[in-house]
């Protein structure tokens, strides 16, 4: 039936029933690439929007860190240095648990990639815990406290890191 019509179709008819059969192709596919275009969108907006909280908390947490960095450099006799360092520790904890919140709503998003976003900073937290831990151990010596900060200031850079090659790799 349609090789009948086809066949009685003079040029210009098989010309505008072609033009017509290639502009509902193009549409097709335009259709498709725009839906792309648009779920991109949406996706990267989204993640600007999560990313935001995140990268002011890791601001924060690099305050707290170059905070640490003052104190290891400084004079401070052992008691003010415990001192010091447990204010720094509970300021870090309060800020970890803003990163943890603002991660936690990046494994929520659907529109983000990946559901483990929490589980990168848990394990450097720990870390961080760590070396908390053993400067607490040490109290009576202010050398081997400040050498304890260090590797506090150590595991806070690696947990920095790790959090921000994550958001960087999400975009590419």
């Amino acid at each position: 039936m349609i090789s009948e019509y086809l066949g009685k179709l003079e040029l210009k008819d098989a010309a505008t029933v072609s033009g017509v059969v290639i502009s509902l192709v193009f549409n097709v596919i335009n259709f498709r690439r725009t839906s792309a275009v648009r779920r991109d969108t949406l996706r990267l907006d989204e993640f600007k929007r999560l990313r935001g909280p995140v990268d002011a908390v890791v601001t924060l947490i690099n305050s707290h860190r170059n905070s640490l960095r003052s104190l290891e450099a400084s004079g401070t006799g052992a008691v003010k240095l415990k001192k010091a360092v447990a204010e720094s520790n509970k300021a870090l904890s309060d800020a970890y648990n803003q990163l943890e919140d603002a991660l936690s709503d990046l494994d929520r998003s659907q529109f983000v990639k990946g559901k483990d976003w929490t589980s990168i900073a848990t394990e450097g937290w720990d870390e961080v815990v760590e070396a908390f831990d053993r400067i607490y151990a040490r109290n009576g010596d202010a050398a081997l406290m400040k050498e304890g900060i260090k590797k506090v200031i150590i595991k806070i850079d690696e947990l920095v890191t790790a959090v921000k090659n994550r958001l960087d790799t999400q975009i590419g």
